[in-house]
C-alpha cells in the first residue's frame, strides 16, 4: 500500500503515513465522500448510444475517476514535496535572528519558522537538529552559552505566510542543554539547566531522573545515567522509558561509564577508582543483570570497537627492587662514616702587637713574644729615627749604612739561622735560643735598660677562632655519603619496589594474556610498544642521581632501541628491529596497520614506510619526498594526504594536495588552504581568504577549477548537483552552472542530508 498524499510505501495495515503523518482512513474517507458528489443524481439519466448496451457500471466509472483524480492530487503533492525538499532533504537558515525553513533553492523560498534575537551570530552548529524520519526539525531559542528553549516545527506541513503554521511548532521544554540524543523512533532524551534529564516521546516530556551527571542510549528504550551523592560519588542505574517507575541501581561509586549511543547495553564496560593506588577496577556491565569484575588494579583502558576487543595493562603482583639497577661503589665506605664534630676544627686566630719604647718595665712572662725577619721592628727604628722601622731584611740591605756594622752582622746572622722557623705569616715563636740571639743584636746598642731586646719581638694574643679548611671537606664528605645513605635507603625499600605490569585482552567474556613482566609501555596510532624486565640491561651510577625516579627512568621505552609492538586491531605483538628503530625514533608522526608502518619525519619531510614480515617492523625505506606536513586521520593503504610547496601570503598559508596511493604520488589540487574530497572525485576548497571569509572553488574530476564564490563562511555539498553556501552574509545555492540567492542576513544553515566527503585540512 502506498500513501496517497505523499506516495510512500506503506504496510498493508497502516493507519497513519510514517513520512507525512497523513491519516490513512481520513484519506479514504475524503476519497468516498468525493466519489459520492460525483455520483449521478437519482433522477440524472446515462445517455448510451442506440443499439448498444452499455459495456461497464456508470458507478464504477464515477469511481475510477475519482481515483485518477486522487493519484493526480497524489502526484502534485510529491511533486511540490520534491521540489521543496529535494526528495525528503531540507534545509533551515538563521538569518537575522529568524529560523527560516528553505522550500525553493532555485527559486529562494523560504518559510519562517521562530525568531529569537539571542541567536543572531550564533555558530552553534548543534542548534538544529533534523528528526531520524524526516518530519520535523529541532531547534533551540532563547539560547544562551549552553541551554536553550527546545522547539520543533512539521517542516512539511508550513505554508508561507499561512495562520495554520503555528500549529505545525510547538515549544518543548526551557532550559534544555544544547544536544539532546535521538532514539531510533524519532524520539528523544535532553537535559536541562538543573541536571533533570527528561524523555520526550513526541507529545510530552517525562522526567526520567533528577541531578544526573551524564547519560548514554541504546537508541531504543533503554537508558543508562550516573547520579552523585552527598560524598561525591556517581551511581549508575538503568531504566527503560516506557517502565520509568521501574528504575535500578547497576552500581555505587563508579568512576567512568565506557558506553556511547550504539553500545549493546547487554555488554558495557565501566571503572571504579582506587584513591590509594590510584588505579581502577574494571567491570563488564548488562543492562537489568549482575556486573562482573573483569580486573582489577589496572591503569590504561583501550577499547577496539570495530574488533569488540578491550586492552588492559594492570599489576602483575610482581616487582624488582630498584637498587639492583644501580652502581653502587660507595656502600662499604659510607657504613662508618659519621659527622665531623665542628668543634674539633675550631682553631684560635692571633693577632700581633708590636712591643715599643713605650713600655719601660718589661716583664717577659706579660707577653707571648714572637719576632720576625720580614715585619719591621721597633728596636730598629730607635736606632734609625724616630717613627721609622725597619726590618732586618731592610737593616742589612737597603738600610745598613744606618746602623754600626756590628748590628748589621749580628742581624744577619739571626736572618740566615732562624728565618727559616718563621709561619705563614712571617712570625717566629721566640724560643730561649732566639732570645738570646735578639740580646746579642741588643748588645750593641747604648740602651739603658737590658730588657730593650724585647723591642725587637710581638706580643702575640688571641682575638677569636677560625674553621678549617678540614672541617668543611669533612662535612662536604659526610653530606654526600648521608644523601646516599638515603637514597640507597629508597632505592632498596620494597615499597619503593618498580610493579611489574600485565597486559590483557578482554573479547567475548574472556580475559587472556597478551605480555607478562611488562615495565613501561608507550601509545602510539593503531599499536602500543612495551618492553619486558629483562630487557632492562643498564645501571646508573648512584653518585649520578638523586631520586628514585631516575632509576625508573630506565624502563622507558626507547624508541631508538629494539622494542615490543601490540597491534590493536589484530592483537598480535610483533618486534621493533634495531634497523627500524631509529628512523622511528626520529619521526614527528607514526602509525601502524596490522602490515605497515608509517612515519613522517618533518625535517627530513619524506613519509617513510615499514613492512611487517614474520613478527618483525622491518627497516624503512621513503615512500614520499617533499611533504610538508601531511595527515593520517584519512590514512589507509592506498590513500595518504599530504602538504608541499608550502608557501605564505599575508600570514596565509598555502600549499599543493597531493595523495599517495601506494604506488606513486600525484598532485590533487594547487595552490589551496584547505580542501574536501568528495567520493565521486570533486574536490571543494578554499583557495583564498581575508577577513570576511574564504574564496570557495571547485575541482572536478579532470582537475577544472570553477570559482564558485568570495568571502565564504560555511559552505555544504548537498548532493552532485547542488552546493549551499554562506558568501558576504547571505546564503546561496549553486547548482554547478550557477549562484541563486536564497536569504539575506544569514549567520548559519543546517541541512539534513549531505555528501560524506573526506577532508584532509592541515
Amino acid at each position: 500500500m502506498f500513501c496517497p498524499k505523499c506516495n510512500a510505501k506503506l504496510a498493508d495495515d497502516a493507519k497513519f503515513c510514517g513520512v507525512c503523518g497523513t491519516s490513512i482512513e481520513a484519506q479514504a474517507e475524503e476519497a468516498a465522500a468525493e466519489n459520492a458528489e460525483n455520483q449521478p443524481a437519482a433522477d440524472e439519466k446515462v445517455l448510451v448510444k442506440p443499439g448498444k448496451k452499455s459495456g461497464f457500471d456508470v458507478k464504477k466509472l464515477i469511481a475510477i475517476v475519482a481515483a485518477v483524480l486522487v493519484i493526480v492530487a497524489a502526484f502534485f503533492v510529491i511533486k511540490g514535496i520534491v521540489s521543496s525538499f529535494g526528495s525528503k532533504n531540507a534545509y533551515v537558515a538563521l538569518a537575522d535572528g529568524k529560523y527560516k525553513l528553505i522550500t525553493d533553492l532555485k527559486k529562494g523560498e523560504s518559510i519562517k519558522i521562530d525568531s529569537d534575537k539571542s541567536l543572531e551570530n550564533s555558530w552553534e552548529s548543534s542548534l538544529v537538529e533534523f528528526s531520524p524520519d524526516g518530519k520535523y526539525v529541532y531547534y533551540y531559542t532563547d539560547y544562551s552559552g549552553d541551554y536553550g528553549t527546545l522547539c520543533r516545527a512539521e517542516y512539511a506541513k508550513l505554508k508561507k505566510d499561512s495562520a495554520k503554521n503555528d500549529k505545525y511548532i510547538e515549544k518543548i521544554a526551557k532550559d534544555v542543554y544544547i544536544g539532546f540524543k535521538f532514539l531510533d523512533d524519532g524520539t528523544l532524551l535532553y537535559k536541562n539547566d538543573d541536571n533533570k534529564l527528561c524523555y520526550y516521546n513526541g507529545k510530552d516530556s517525562e522526567t526520567v531522573a533528577k541531578d544526573v551527571s551524564a547519560y548514554y542510549s541504546d537508541g531504543k528504550k533503554r537508558v543508562m545515567y550516573t547520579v552523585y551523592d552527598d560524598d561525591g560519588e556517581q551511581t549508575l542505574y538503568g531504566v527503560e522509558l516506557n517502565k520509568l517507575d521501574d528504575e535500578f541501581e547497576i552500581d555505587t561509586e563508579v568512576s567512568l561509564v565506557y558506553a556511547t549511543y550504539d553500545d549493546d547495553f547487554d555488554s558495557f564496560i565501566y571503572s571504579k577508582f582506587d584513591s590509594d593506588d590510584y588505579t581502577y577496577t574494571f567491570y563488564e556491565g548488562s543492562f537489568g543483570k549482575d556486573s562482573k569484575e573483569i580486573i582489577e588494579d589496572a591503569d590504561f583502558y583501550l577499547k577496539i570497537s570495530s574488533e569488540g576487543k578491550s586492552y588492559f595493562i594492570a599489576d602483575s603482583g610482581e616487582s624488582v627492587s630498584l637498587y639492583d639497577y644501580v652502581n653502587d661503589e660507595y656502600a662499604s665506605a659510607d657504613e662508618g662514616i659519621t659527622e665531623p664534630n665542628y668543634e674539633d676544627y675550631r682553631v684560635p686566630s692571633y693577632r700581633y702587637s708590636k712591643i715599643t719604647s713605650g713600655t719601660y718595665y718589661l716583664d717577659e712572662e706579660d707577653y707571648d713574644l714572637y719576632t720576625s725577619c720580614t715585619q719591621d721592628l721597633y728596636w730598629y727604628g730607635r736606632n734609625g729615627g724616630w717613627y721609622s722601622y725597619y726590618t732586618m731584611a731592610e737593616v742589612v740591605g737597603t738600610y745598613s749604612y744606618e746602623f754600626d756594622a756590628e748590628v748589621v752582622t749580628a742581624t744577619q746572622n739571626f736572618i740566615n739561622k732562624y728565618s727559616g722557623m718563621a709561619d705563614e705569616n712571617g712570625y717566629i715563636r721566640v724560643t730561649d735560643e732566639v732570645k738570646a740571639a735578639l740580646k746579642a743584636i741588643n748588645n750593641y746598642a747604648d740602651t739603658y735598660n737590658e730588657d730593650t731586646w724585647m723591642w725587637l719581638c710581638y706580643d702575640r694574643y688571641q682575638y677569636g677562632y677560625t674553621t678549617s679548611d678540614e672541617y668543611y671537606t669533612a662535612r662536604d664528605a659526610w653530606y654526600e655519603a648521608s644523601d646516599r645513605i638515603s637514597l640507597r635507603e629508597e632505592l632498596k625499600n620494597k615499597d619503593n619496589d618498580f610493579e611489574l605490569k600485565t597486559i590483557y585482552c578482554y573479547e567475548n567474556g574472556k580475559l587472556t594474556t597478551v605480555a607478562e613482566n611488562v615495565v613501561s609501555t608507550y601509545g602510539v596510532r593503531g599499536a602500543r610498544l612495551f618492553n619486558t624486565v629483562d630487557m632492562i640491561t643498564e645501571k646508573v651510577d648512584i653518585d649520578e642521581i638523586s631520586y628514585t625516579f631516575e632509576v625508573e627512568s630506565l624502563f622507558n621505552v626507547e624508541l631508538s632501541e629494539e622494542s615490543n609492538v601490540l597491534l590493536y586491531e589484530s592483537g598480535s605483538i610483533v618486534k621493533m628491529s634495531e634497523a627500524a628503530a631509529e628512523d622511528f625514533a626520529e619521526a614527528y608522526d607514526r602509525y601502524f596497520t596490522n602490515d605497515s608502518v608509517y612515519i613522517y619525519n618533518d625535517e627530513d619531510e619524506e613519509i617513510l614506510k615499514a613492512q611487517i614480515k614474520s613478527g618483525v617492523v622491518e627497516e624503512f625505506t621513503c615512500i614520499v619526498e617533499d611533504a610538508e606536513d601531511w595527515n593520517t586521520d584519512y590514512l589507509d593503504e592506498n590513500e595518504i594526504y599530504y602538504q608541499s610547496d608550502v608557501y605564505t601570503e599575508e600570514y596565509d598559508e598555502f600549499y599543493d594536495l597531493y595523495k599517495y596511493d601506494g604506488k606513486e604520488s600525484k598532485c590533487i589540487v594547487k595552490d589551496i588552504l584547505g580542501a574536501r574530497i568528495y567520493e565521486d572525485g570533486v574536490i571543494l576548497a578554499s583557495t583564498d581568504r581575508d577577513d570576511n571569509g574564504y574564496e570557495l572553488t571547485l575541482f572536478n574530476k579532470k582537475g577544472e577549477k570553477t570559482k564558485i564564490a568570495d568571502e565564504v563562511k560555511r559552505y555544504v555539498r548537498v548532493d552532485k548537483d547542488t552546493i549551499m553556501y554562506i558568501s558576504d552574509g547571505d546564503l546561496y545555492s549553486y547548482n554547478g552552472k550557477e549562484s541563486v540567492k536564497i536569504e539575506k542576513d544569514v549567520d548559519y544553515f543546517w541541512v539534513k542530508d549531505s555528501m560524506d566527503y573526506t577532508s584532509p585540512w592541515f
